[in-house]
């Protein structure tokens, strides 16, 4: 007979890794080229910008496929760890904040406000290592639109991401890489504590969870917390944009100056090329994290 061997046990971070990790991957590559749409229309500052699907076509026409993925490699190389740090770190405060006997566990109130504030100190822990591939990915994406509308001269080659990098270090050293962290930070606070906030409500209101069910409230809450911090995200992309001699400015005087001189719609550029990205986007993460982990732990 033959003698089967125990199955292996994984730790919480590997589990963190390979649900949150993978998925993070897939969704990054698959939706990345409206990432791109979304970080050319908040580049404008005209009133009557370029719709998606008019950006997509033309970057499809000047530059191919190519085109669509440029700066890819900066958010590829940082997704794996960053999805096991989103969901390792909301789960560390959790029961860090349990421990300290602040919130009740026996009200689903407080679990919803405990979800919410640490979901948000998850997104600012993120951030610390996610900034300098934000800011790599926002130049890089900059820098391909000038090449397209033909500021640059023809002879200059792309701007990729691993010189941008070695640019950004020698020009202003991690102080330049980190451009725009303030904002990234209370955009990411925003986003995450709406995400894990509302999967705490739903825990609290779906009785009978599936695949199907973790799908959509992965897309609800993720498209709510994206449509909330979007002026954040207009913010953060105009900061990161500026050269690194330019003096560095905040994100709350940002977003008013936009408010003033674009209205409302400066506020929403590039949240529709957000929403299609993130919204399947972010019910696949949730789905899939809850199937593997569901599996690894079984």
């Amino acid at each position: 007979m033959v003698r089967q061997e125990p199955g292996l046990q994984l730790s919480a971070p590997m589990v963190n890794i390979l649900s949150g990790g993978i998925s993070g991957l897939i969704e990054t590559t698959l939706s990345y080229p409206l990432d791109v749409a979304k970080t050319r229309q908040q580049f404008s500052t005209s009133i009557h910008g370029q719709g998606t699907v008019a950006i997509l076509r033309q970057i499809l026409s000047s530059t191919g496929v190519s085109g669509l993925y440029s700066g890819l490699s900066a958010p590829l190389v940082a997704e794996v760890p960053r999805r096991a740090l989103k969901f390792g770190a909301n789960g560390s405060y959790q029961r860090l904040a349990q421990d300290s006997g602040i919130f009740r566990k026996t009200e689903s109130k407080h679990q919803v406000l405990l979800a919410f504030f640490c979901g948000g100190l998850t997104g600012v822990t993120e951030t610390v290592l996610h900034t300098p591939f934000e800011r790599i990915k926002t130049l890089v994406v900059q820098s391909a639109q000038q090449q397209q509308s033909q500021q640059h001269t023809l002879t200059q080659p792309r701007l990729r991401p691993l010189e941008c990098g070695f640019q950004l270090m020698r020009s202003g050293g991690l102080t330049s890489l980190y451009r725009g962290w303030e904002a990234y930070a209370v955009r990411q606070f925003v986003w995450n504590g709406v995400f894990f906030g509302c999967i705490a409500l739903s825990r609290e209101v779906i009785v009978q969870q599936s695949a199907a069910t973790n799908f959509v409230v992965g897309l609800l809450s993720g498209s709510l917390g994206t449509c909330l911090n979007n002026p954040m995200d207009v913010a953060k992309t105009r900061i990161q944009a500026q050269a690194c001699a330019t003096r560095p400015r905040f994100v709350l005087a940002v977003m008013v100056e936009i408010l003033k001189t674009e209205g409302l719609r400066g506020w929403s550029r590039g949240l529709l090329p957000r929403l299609y990205r993130s919204a399947p986007g972010h019910g696949l993460l949730y789905m899939s994290f809850e199937f593997v982990s569901s599996k690894l732990r079984a």
